[in-house]
Order: C-alpha cells, then sequence, then structure tokens
C-alpha cells in the first residue's frame, strides 16, 4: 500500500475484476498522469 495512491484491476468497462481476473491495472493519486503519451484515447 502507498499512501495517496488507489489501485485496482478493472475491465473494459471499468468494472473492478474477481480475484484470478484478466484485467488493466488503474490506479490514482494526484501525481499519476491522466493517460498515455501521444494517446488521448
Amino acid at each position: 500500500m502507498i499512501p495517496g495512491y488507489e489501485l485496482r484491476i478493472v475491465d473494459e468497462d471499468r468494472g473492478q475484476v474477481e480475484p484470478g481476473q484478466v484485467g488493466e491495472v488503474a490506479v490514482r493519486g494526484a501525481p499519476v498522469m491522466a493517460g498515455y503519451h501521444r494517446a488521448p484515447e
């Protein structure tokens, strides 16, 4: 755990996935970027 950050694994609809399922890492915190470099979508 890192204070000031929230981390979870989400599906393509941004819903949280169950343990053991494949998903994308979603991180939230003050110094986290808003998106991917040169990929606004």
